[in-house]
């Protein structure tokens, strides 16, 4: 079974019945669980197996910590199993060492070189032993001599993302907020819309509301009875290289689409309404840069493989 991020109230709830600290060995057996690393944190999962993809140690400290979570009686396996697929950390590993193995998560964990740091302890220490062996493997990964320790070829990767950390600090300290001055403009820190002061790192994203047009007015995807639930239940987020809003709607359903923003921005909230048009798999018009002026595209939504951007037909 597959659980995705953008529909988190259908596949997280599915997940943690199945696998959560009520689940049943009825219920477990034979099942698998395909996810990202959506599961690494905040969702309470107890597997027996697991199989992973190398990441960073820290994160792989994390998603061991889903293993034999719970008291459940007899399990299938003798023990909890982690398996980590990585490439061997070879002394003379080049810059593509972790892209040739991973050429799609190469654009997730950038930090390659700490990676081949990861791997190589793991490959050493041949398990993680919680809590005490943790801060040791942390701390080999992280350490003050770490850049000493790493191949030749993956100083480079290493000495870029250290710059990059240094450029999110600064940009991290530059969105500061001054808490004392309270919840008005002042010293040009002032209280606005995620959007303008962000508070995560990555792409500037462009936040849609999936809505149906239902009785002639806008309702939110989400089937939830609190409204203002609904609509946080009904949000998708896409890069602004790729969306930046929609294409007009009928005259009704723009206005009403207009109205909703416009009381949303009153309360800095600069998400837009995307109305949806179909039955099980859904679509919109939406539009996205293209030198110096915008192009309409094709929004698919549906509950399987979530939102697709196309061009427009």
């Amino acid at each position: 079974m597959p659980l995705r991020n953008d529909r988190p109230f259908g596949y997280r709830r599915k997940a943690l019945e199945i696998f959560g600290k009520k689940g049943t060995p009825d219920q477990r057996k034979g099942r698998v669980l395909v996810a990202t690393q959506v599961v690494e944190q905040s969702l309470d999962l107890d597997f027996d197996l697991m199989v992973t993809d190398l990441a960073p140690v820290d994160l792989l400290v994390q998603r061991a910590g889903r293993l034999w979570r719970h008291q459940r009686g007899p399990r299938p396996i003798s023990g909890p199993d982690f398996l980590v697929v990585s490439p061997e950390p070879v002394a003379d590993a080049g810059k593509d060492w972790y892209e040739k193995i991973f050429p799609r998560g190469a654009y997730v964990y950038r930090a390659h070189a700490l990676l081949w740091l990861s791997a190589k302890i793991l490959f050493e220490k041949g398990a993680i032993v919680s809590p005490q062996g943790v801060k040791a493997l942390v701390e080999t990964v992280y350490g003050a001599d770490a850049r000493d320790r790493i191949p030749e070829g993956l100083r480079k990767n290493f000495d870029d993302n250290e710059g990059a950390a240094f450029g999110d600090s600064s940009h991290a300290e530059n969105n500061l907020l001054d808490f004392f001055s309270g919840y008005c403009p002042g010293d040009n820190k002032f209280w606005s819309s995620d959007i303008r002061k962000p508070t995560r790192l990555g792409e500037e994203q462009t936040v849609f509301r999936l809505a149906f047009w239902r009785d002639g007015r806008l309702r939110p995807y989400a089937n939830e009875s609190d409204p203002m639930r609904a609509w946080a239940l009904s949000e998708v987020s896409v890069s602004v290289r790729k969306a930046t809003g929609r294409s007009a709607s009928s005259p009704e359903i723009e206005m009403a689409a207009s109205a909703l923003e416009a009381k949303w921005r009153e309360a800095g909230d600069g998400t837009v309404v995307l109305p949806l048009d179909g039955e099980g798999s859904w679509r919109a018009r939406g539009a996205k840069p293209a030198k110096n002026t915008v192009q309409p595209i094709d929004i698919h939504y549906d509950t399987i493989c979530g939102l697709r951007l196309l061009p427009a037909t």
